[in-house]
């Protein structure tokens, strides 16, 4: 339906940091982006071939959009498609397993991607109960913040065990979101994002088995 779009290539497109594609539905639309020779008079004296018209020659590099080509030429549509599936699938499994434990929400279960957000709680608070209260209820702005920093420690502890050279490193965002009240706080998570094709059931438990493990390790400190 679009006449255009610009897709980021550097993440589940495979491709480096530097790599977006822009596509369009009808090749002349190009023109309007290109310059016509009499505005550049040093330029494309000689021969036929001018992508640099495009912006792709001259003092920029071309080298960000060769790479996102060449992934795109490597993988093909059923490249992306068995690794964009993989990393579904297994993100999948690692929500699963999450949503076993009543100390952990998932913040993002409607989310079909490689991202997931959760949040871990203390002994004696169910989680399901406590996330409704932080989006919903001012009186409990003070366990949400609670609860932020102790989801920071924990992060901060698999993050020592990961410096080590041990588990599996997680994100952390300050802000999943804020509450459904005004002037509410910012309710922080820890981020699981799945890319590698090698990842597998045994390492998505020893994400969870980790996850348990510092927290634990939390309570008896």
């Amino acid at each position: 339906m679009a006449d255009s779009i610009g897709i980021d290539l550097h993440k589940t497109g495979y491709a480096p940091y530097t790599c977006s594609v822009f596509l369009t539905k009808d090749r002349n639309s190009l023109a309007l982006l290109s310059r016509v020779p009499e505005q550049m008079p040093y330029l494309y004296q000689v021969g036929h071939y001018h992508p640099g018209i495009y912006t792709l020659e001259c003092s920029r590099s071309g080298t960000g959009a060769l790479a996102g080509l060449a992934s795109m030429r490597l993988l093909g549509k059923q490249g992306y498609r068995v690794l964009i599936g993989h990393t579904v699938e297994m993100a999948e499994m690692l929500r699963e397993r999450l949503e076993r434990y009543e100390c952990i929400q998932v913040l993002n279960d409607y989310n079909y991607g490689p991202v997931t957000l959760f949040r871990v709680y203390p002994p004696g608070v169910d989680a399901e109960t406590a996330l409704h209260r932080e989006l919903n209820d001012p009186d409990y702005q003070s366990q949400l913040k609670e609860h932020n920093l102790y989801n920071r420690r924990l992060f901060d502890l698999i993050y020592d065990r990961v410096i080590k050279g041990e588990g599996v490193l997680l994100s952390w965002t300050l802000a999943y979101r804020h509450s459904n009240y005004p002037n509410a706080p910012a309710i922080a998570a820890m981020k699981s994002f799945i890319m590698s094709p090698w990842t597998d059931l045994k390492a998505i438990d020893c994400v969870v088995n980790q996850v348990m493990e510092v927290r634990k390790q939390l309570i008896s400190s």
